[in-house]
């Protein structure tokens, strides 16, 4: 399983107590450790589909927007023609997840799990 994240993490300075302020750089890189968190769950969620369709395989690739105020991954989708089950499994392990300390600027990214039959591996690009 290879991970890939893109960071089009938007700014929008907002104050907010309790909240820092990351470089680009870093929330991009807090945001995939987030999401990567998860990668265990996904990859159980992809497995409970390979009992179904042997040959499954290809992106989940997820939009997702990161809350200023809360730090939480919200209305996460899934974009594409993945499997159904599957889709419906990795929102559900990703949805909620709090970015600590939240930010004061919210976020707007996708994150994209690579699946191939038989392949164990997982990296990020």
């Amino acid at each position: 399983m290879k991970t890939i994240v893109s960071a089009a993490l938007l700014a929008v300075a907002a104050l907010s107590s309790g909240c820092g302020l990351r470089s680009s750089e870093f929330y991009r890189d807090d945001v995939q450790k987030l999401l990567e968190s998860k990668s265990g769950d996904v990859k159980s969620c992809y497995d409970k589909g390979l009992e179904g369709d042997k040959k499954l395989a290809g992106p989940v690739t997820v939009r997702f927007t990161v809350a200023a105020d809360t730090g939480k991954i919200a209305n996460p989708a899934v974009q594409g023609e993945a499997n159904p089950a599957l889709q419906e499994c990795v929102v559900r392990n990703i949805e909620g997840l709090e970015l600590q300390p939240p930010d004061v600027n919210p976020g707007d990214g996708t994150f994209t799990w690579e699946f191939s039959v038989g392949e164990a591996k997982k990296g990020a690009s």
